[in-house]
């Protein structure tokens, strides 16, 4: 072969070598993210992310860039909710597709719902307790479908912010 005929071939397989790299490169960047795709301009949560949860299990994820309580809803978890209803106002998580998704955030930058297992001293002995939240920055106690507890000298909060789908 002459010079210019391999000359010819180094080009030709330089340009499909550039030509495929764009391809990857564009390709992967016109796919949807995997943690979330835009329906109507609202993010969509993949379900994927949330299998590992146990039912009635609780746990603090990041969702989109916002730090959020996430509670695998089960019968047993309603009924417990229902027992504390009369102690409880607000209206509580949007249960979508057995998912209680609530913003941990708190009216303070920086500082998170805190989830507790053991009865908060704020809150009547009286009440049955299942678990929930608790605003560290105004001692507000949250069952874990973020509705409010009234206390004992009657104050409540604003129920904590729940986050759709």
């Amino acid at each position: 072969m002459t010079q210019s005929i391999l000359t010819r071939i180094i080009k030709l397989m330089f340009a499909i070598l550039i030509c495929a790299f764009a391809y990857i490169l564009f390709s992967g960047a016109s796919q949807p993210d995997m943690q979330s795709s835009l329906v109507d301009g609202a993010a969509i949560l993949e379900l994927q992310e949330f299998e590992d949860i146990a039912p009635g299990e609780t746990t603090l994820r990041r969702v989109n860039g916002t730090p959020t309580w996430i509670t695998r809803v089960d019968a047993k978890l309603l009924e417990q909710m229902q027992t504390v209803s009369a102690a409880v106002t607000g209206q509580a998580c949007a249960i979508e597709l057995g998912l209680c998704l609530l913003d941990a955030k708190t009216s303070v930058d920086g500082i998170l719902f805190s989830r507790t297992e053991t009865a908060p001293p704020q809150l009547a002995s009286s009440i049955e307790w299942y678990g929930g939240f608790v605003d560290p920055t105004n001692g507000a106690v949250f069952d874990r479908l973020g509705r409010v507890y009234v206390l004992n000298g009657g104050s409540q909060a604003t129920p904590m912010r729940s986050l759709d789908f």
